[in-house]
């Protein structure tokens, strides 16, 4: 029986293994063949995204941010519609951002109405959409009558890729661009802060009166300052001693010239001259539209029953255009610098000049020159009975004087002179005392200044003030509340470091951003009731627009 069962496990295990893969492999190939096609899917994220620039670009294109002239353009990137908050950041099918730069928002000025292109890019993914916005509200000729409101006119679709100046602003490495500005913090100005005072107060009250019969009520102490100046005498510091008593010396002078090289200074400058100006002209034939044929234009009915506005075209005539071109020559020997109106003209000279060191006197001039100073000879020597210490110009003269001095030390008076001299300091001792006013006690046990004084009155109406330190002035409680310090403030455009008491703000350095002009190919599309435009390609599209 233990075989029997053991071999059923084996293959029930076998079996259960096969039913397993069997059914694994059965659901790859349904998800291989039956999975969802997530294409529309990421379709419709571009296709939203594209959405958002257009809507985003219409509420941006009001009447004066349009171009007035045919043909112009105006383009908004989607960098500038974040920044200008006109849509919120947003991503592609895979969540990485879309190339804020290429991607662009582009109005072109037709010659009815105006056309919009909004161009996005996402990774490699790139499309764009065209909307002809007419003529609604962005014209100012809109005005159509019943009458004229059902008139129609074909218009036909062309292409063309141009190549468009497009300017970019940037900054140096550590700038920030704030429009076309740079900003860089360079450093922290710190200034004092200024302290503020409050105003001396003082708080007025009632005076206050006790009642009619026995009440016990709070006086301010009476504070008393004694103060006692005495001398007090030192010892008188003697000094005797031998000290070298100087006398001048005496000096005899004598004066000769002192005669050192010159100095030959040998430089080659640019001499200028005034540059030969002249004018001679170029000209150049211009293909420009003839001036004298006008475009009518009348309504004709085709075998259709539509009706069609035909227009005659004007030719091109040649108009010749002269310019005058000057140019700048420099004279025979002289080098050319600069160029255009800048040039100058100069050649270089070569010049020999001679000066003598500084502290000198010139004498003659030229090769002959030469160069002197007066130089004073001087000695020195001691009257009679003098001893010389040192020599030359610190030369000193003197003899052995005994003296004996009588002095104080430091902060000390002096009293007296010679032998009778005496020292001494002012010495300033200060007692405060606290007491109760003669009609009031102290029962509290305390002393100094949290001493309380307290006064019974019997049957009288006694005036007091509610706060003990108030003094009653013309019938009122009087408390002065001396000023104090409030708080700190700070010039205008400074920040408050209350801990230390500083006002401090930052340095910027301001400079203009770089601009830097690149071409960038863009392909413009145009309707128009004209068969052919000279320098587009036709698409063969026609659209049939009302007109007014």
């Amino acid at each position: 029986m233990n075989k029997n069962k053991k071999g059923f496990g084996l293959s029930s295990l076998i079996l259960s293994i096969i039913l397993i893969t069997s059914f694994v492999l059965l659901l790859i190939w349904l998800f291989r063949n039956y999975s969802p096609n997530m294409k529309p899917f990421y379709s419709n994220v571009f296709r939203e995204n594209i959405s958002y620039m257009q809507d985003a670009a219409k509420s941006y294109f009001t009447n004066d941010q349009l171009p007035t002239e045919v043909g112009k353009s105006t383009r908004l990137t989607l960098k500038q519609m974040e920044e200008m908050k006109l849509l919120i950041p947003f991503v592609d099918k895979d969540g990485k951002s879309c190339d804020v730069n290429k991607s662009y928002a582009e109005i072109t000025k037709e010659e009815l109405g105006y056309t919009l292109k909004v161009n996005l890019v996402c990774g490699k993914e790139s499309n764009y959409i065209i909307e002809i916005l007419g003529c609604h509200d962005y014209c100012d000729n809109c005005n159509t009558t019943n009458k004229d409101k059902d008139k129609t006119a074909i218009e036909y679709e062309f292409t063309r890729t141009i190549t468009k100046n497009i300017t970019e602003l940037s900054c140096p490495n550590g700038y920030n661009r704030n429009g076309n500005i740079c900003t860089k913090k360079t450093g922290t100005e710190t200034v004092n802060a200024t302290s503020n005072y409050t105003k001396e107060e003082k708080k007025v009250a009632d005076v206050l009166y006790t009642g009619g019969g026995t009440q016990t009520i709070e006086l301010a102490s009476v504070r008393k300052v004694n103060t006692k100046t005495e001398k007090q005498y030192v010892d008188v510091t003697v000094n005797t001693k031998t000290e070298k008593q100087y006398t001048d010396k005496i000096t005899t002078t004598k004066t000769e010239k002192q005669y050192v090289d010159k100095i030959t200074t040998t430089k080659t400058e640019k001499q200028y001259t005034d540059v030969n100006k002249k004018v001679t002209q170029d000209c150049h034939d211009e293909r420009i539209k003839d001036p004298n044929c006008k475009v009518e234009c009348k309504w004709e009915v085709g075998s259709d029953g539509i009706p069609r506005e035909v227009c005659n075209t004007c030719g091109y005539i040649t108009h010749r255009v002269c310019t005058d071109v000057t140019t700048y020559v420099c004279p025979n020997g002289y080098t050319k610098e600069g160029s255009g109106s800048s040039t100058k003209c100069y050649r270089n000279v070569t010049t020999t000049t001679y000066s003598c060191p500084s502290g000198y006197t010139k004498e003659g001039s030229g090769s002959s020159l030469k160069c002197y100073k007066n130089v004073t000879t001087t000695t020195y020597s001691c009257p009679s009975g003098y001893t010389k210490e040192g020599s030359g110009s610190s030369l000193k003269c003197y003899k052995n004087v005994t003296t004996t001095t009588y002095s104080c030390g430091a902060g000390l008076i002096k009293e007296g002179t010679g032998a009778n001299t005496k020292c001494y300091k002012n010495i300033t001792t200060e007692t405060v005392t606290y007491s109760c006013p003669s009609d009031a006690t102290s029962n509290n046990g305390r002393t100094g200044i949290y001493l309380k004084c307290y006064k019974t009155v019997h049957g009288e109406r006694v005036p007091y003030c509610a706060d003990a330190n108030a003094k009653i002035e013309n019938g009122k409680c009087v408390l002065t509340i001396p000023s104090r310090f409030s708080h700190y403030s700070c010039p205008k455009g400074y920040n408050l470091n209350s801990k230390n008491g500083t006002c401090s703000k930052d340095i910027f350095d301001t400079i203009k951003a770089t601009s830097k002009t690149k071409e960038d190919k863009v392909t413009e599309t145009k309707w128009s009731r004209s068969k052919v435009l000279e320098g587009w390609t036709a698409t063969g599209r026609t659209r049939t627009v009302k007109v007014n």
